[in-house]
């Protein structure tokens, strides 16, 4: 059963509680990346067209005038603004390049005719041709468009770019501004790292806690089982933990529920159902636990066999009603006789077995004399009738070498011959009982 509770109950608690925390953060850390990304993606297009616009402007302030296509030596083709050649005008896109770390071209239709971008050997990378969608897009369709990956000589990149447009209207290429995707995803993953953490170390910190209210909530739940298993197996000397009788929650009412139902179960195994004292199966189970605990601690012990003289009369003459009313009566006296000192044992129809535990047999003595009395004096009504009745006892002071049954049998023999020798006395001795 142990094993089950952990493995069932542990784990569900696991579930419900770690696995949606999981869930949970994992949403949480998604969301946060695809909307961190979103901005710093707007943040970039802005900044891109800014400075594409920024470039044109500069250009047009430095050289104004149309850009012209001119081709040198038959071949060579290079690209003038206000009939200069662009590329004395290198200083504005290099300088913005140093400024912002942001890359800058211009083309004339689809071929790179000035730039910053360099090759693996420090060459500018110009006369080469832009992607084949971005021409589409951007030259012939004459819309500005912003790309998250756009392939620019082998190296991916977020690139923007606008139309370039000479005084007539005509549009004669393109402007590109851009930044390797590298470099903005490390931006990403920078700002999103702190993120990553912080959901991560919450998610941690959370699921810690649920961990150790769950092993917490399960043991309480385990000290439960197992005091309600050794009350099922009938050791009801069990005690239930006192951390959870504490607690205030349902666990807490379980608990004490429990502890109720423990009182019960022992009462009704325990004690007689009519007078209330423990049975003689109490009896036979604690008293040689009780001369056990007498030995070792090296104290006196004693015990007092008593009955009803003449009870079957009782039962005869009056009815077992007014005979259990009888046994109720002396059992209160009884219960007087042994309260503080031991213990008092309903050991079988009007016999009773008195246990003192700290007395010896003198002290036993002298304290029964007044219960003696008090028994003598008891008047139980039953209509017309009043009964009273009187009680035999024999007393016997465990010795060392004595067990259970030899000192049983020694009290019961000055029982009987007490009753042989008239009765209602206290017989502590074979010969010469106190009456």
């Amino acid at each position: 059963m142990k094993i089950k509770l952990k493995s069932s109950l542990h784990g569900k608690l696991i579930v419900m509680t770690v696995i949606p925390l999981l869930i949970l953060g994992m949403f949480i850390t998604i969301y946060s990346t695809w909307k961190l990304t979103s901005i710093l993606q707007a943040e970039v297009k802005d900044k891109l067209e800014d400075l594409c616009v920024l470039l044109g402007q500069r250009y047009d302030a430095r050289m104004p005038g149309d850009y012209v296509l001119n081709i040198k030596n038959g071949t060579e083709m290079y690209l003038t603004k206000g009939g200069r050649d662009i590329s004395e005008a290198y200083d504005i896109m290099d300088g913005m390049q140093e400024q912002t770390g942001i890359d800058f071209s211009i083309f004339f239709y689809d071929t790179r005719m000035a730039t910053t971008l360099r090759d693996q050997n420090g060459e500018r990378i110009v006369g080469t041709a832009v992607n084949s969608k971005v021409l589409e897009e951007v030259y012939q369709e004459k819309e500005e468009h912003f790309y998250t990956g756009v392939d620019v000589h082998g190296i991916s990149y977020f690139a923007y770019y606008r139309p370039l447009y000479n005084e007539d209207g005509t549009c004669i290429g393109m402007i590109f501004a851009g930044k390797p995707a590298q470099k903005i995803e490390a931006m990403i993953y920078k700002a999103v790292l702190p993120i990553l953490f912080t959901v991560a170390a919450a998610v941690l910190l959370t699921a810690f806690f649920c961990l150790r209210f769950a092993s917490r909530l399960v043991n309480s739940i385990g000290k439960i089982e197992r005091f309600l298993t050794n009350v099922a197996k009938g050791e009801f000397t069990e005690s239930m933990s006192m951390d959870i009788l504490a607690r205030s929650d349902e666990l807490g009412n379980m608990a004490h529920s429990a502890v109720q139902m423990q009182k019960n179960l022992r009462d009704m195994v325990d004690k007689d159902a009519l007078t209330g004292l423990y049975n003689r199966r109490y009896g036979n189970l604690h008293l040689p636990k009780m001369m056990e605990r007498t030995i070792r601690k090296e104290r006196v012990f004693t015990v007092a066999l008593g009955d009803i003289d003449f009870f079957k009369k009782v039962n005869d003459t009056y009815g077992h009603e007014a005979g259990d009313e009888v046994l109720k009566n002396v059992a209160g006296c009884l219960t007087e006789a042994v309260q503080g000192k031991g213990t008092a044992i309903r050991w079988g129809g009007e016999e009773f077995l008195l246990v003192f535990e700290t007395e010896d047999a003198a002290e036993a003595m002298e304290r029964l004399q007044g219960t003696r009395e008090k028994i003598r004096s008891i008047k139980t009504v039953r209509g017309e009738n009043t009964i009273c009745v009187t009680m035999t006892f024999g007393v016997m002071q465990l010795r060392k070498e004595m067990d259970t049954g030899e000192l049983l049998k020694q009290a019961d023999e000055k029982l009987y011959y007490g009753k042989e020798n008239g009765r209602d006395r206290i017989v502590t001795a074979m010969r010469g009982g106190q009456p």
